[in-house]
C-alpha cells in the first residue's frame, strides 16, 4: 500500500503582521485518497463543472488537482463565511413599549 502526502500552505492574504503561513501535511493511503477523491468529485461536481469546464465540453473528466482544489476552496469559503457571520454585531435591543391604560 503506497502512501500519499498532501501538503497545503494556507497563507493569509494582505500580509497580516505577526501571522505566518500555516503549513499542514497529511499522509494518507491510496485507498483513502481514492475514497476522498470520489466523495469530493460527487459533492462538488457543480462547482467543478462551472469553474473547470468552460466552455462546456461533453464528457469532461476533472483531474485530481481540480477535484482537490474544489474541495479545499469550498472548505476555505465556508470557513470565511462562518467567521464573518460570527463577527457580526448583535442586533440592537428594541426599546420597550409602554402600554398606558386610560379610563
Amino acid at each position: 500500500m503506497a502512501l500519499n502526502t498532501l501538503t497545503f500552505s494556507l497563507t493569509p492574504s494582505g500580509g497580516i503582521p505577526g501571522v505566518a503561513a500555516v503549513l499542514h501535511t497529511w499522509t494518507i493511503s491510496d485507498a483513502d485518497l481514492q475514497n476522498l477523491s470520489i466523495w469530493a468529485a460527487a459533492a462538488f461536481s457543480g462547482y467543478i463543472q462551472a469553474n473547470f469546464n468552460t466552455p462546456p465540453v461533453p464528457g469532461f473528466t476533472p483531474t485530481i488537482n481540480q477535484i482537490l482544489q474544489a474541495w479545499i476552496g469550498s472548505l476555505l469559503a465556508s470557513s470565511v463565511q462562518a467567521e464573518q457571520r460570527n463577527r457580526q454585531q448583535p442586533a440592537p435591543v428594541p426599546t420597550p413599549i409602554a402600554i398606558i391604560q386610560t379610563a
